[in-house]
């Protein structure tokens, strides 16, 4: 028997799902018992932490509106003008064609909006 479908609104398709979970009751644990478990309400913290714009990942920081056109047939070159270790902040604030070189952890140089990872010249 073939059986024909047919779509739904996605928000019609949440709608079935939570109609069959039901309520969930709520409960206070212990940090070291909530591992598994699912929040009852959004955890907003009061401050970010850190508090600076930090790089994920080892790279370069650059502003982004310098590398449009950029791809991998169109390389653009920057001048490396500074190096961040990580939990550092460098003094630099970037210009145009500029970059600086971050280790992970590394707060976001001034101006630097954007990140690329390594790159070896061709």
């Amino acid at each position: 028997m073939n059986e024909i479908r047919t779509p739904i609104p996605v928000s019609r398709a949440m709608e079935l799902v939570l109609e069959q979970m039901g309520l969930s009751r709520h409960e206070t644990v212990p940090l070291d018992a909530a591992y598994g478990r699912i929040l009852a309400e959004p955890v907003v913290a009061k401050q970010d932490v850190p508090h600076f714009n930090r790089s994920a990942y080892d790279g370069f920081a650059i502003r982004s509106v310098d590398s449009i056109g950029a791809s991998g047939s169109n390389r653009i070159s920057f001048r490396v003008v500074d190096h961040i270790g990580a939990g550092h902040v460098s003094k630099a604030s970037l210009g145009e064609g500029e970059a600086v070189r971050l280790m992970t952890g590394a707060a976001m140089p001034a101006n630097g909006d954007a990140w690329s990872c390594w790159s070896r010249p061709s």
